[in-house]
């Protein structure tokens, strides 16, 4: 949705991380810091296709943020198993950003809320 001249010039900057990807055939997309619009969610999908033509694909998608924000993930797989007589603990991988402005350490300041919710 490029309604302006700056979001047109950061999907130009996103065809060209994909099709410097694929003229390489690099399994890396790499952007730089101002590739990606502040504030919007960017979705990629991949596919590798073997000799015989089958192919599998994955998808990512990207939150870039307009301020700095901590990273959070769950670790584990995204739907966990467990049977009745077993305890379950979820742990959390969470990280400030490299900020290039400055070395700040509010790694220490973070706070964890935990919700329960129904999909």
């Amino acid at each position: 949705n490029a309604d302006s001249y700056w979001q047109a010039d950061y999907l130009t900057n996103v065809g060209k991380v994909m099709n410097r990807s694929n003229y390489r055939n690099s399994p890396y997309a790499e952007f730089d810091f101002d590739d990606l619009a502040p504030g919007y969610w960017f979705e990629f999908e991949v596919f590798a296709t073997n000799y015989l033509g089958a192919y599998s694909s994955s998808t990512v998608s990207i939150e870039k943020k307009a301020l700095p924000a901590p990273n959070v993930d769950i670790q584990g797989t995204a739907i966990q198993s467990t049977t009745r007589s077993l305890k379950t603990v979820f742990v959390v991988d969470t990280a400030m950003p490299d900020l290039s402005c400055g070395k700040f350490n509010v790694s220490d300041s973070l706070i964890y809320k935990w919700t329960n919710f129904e999909t």
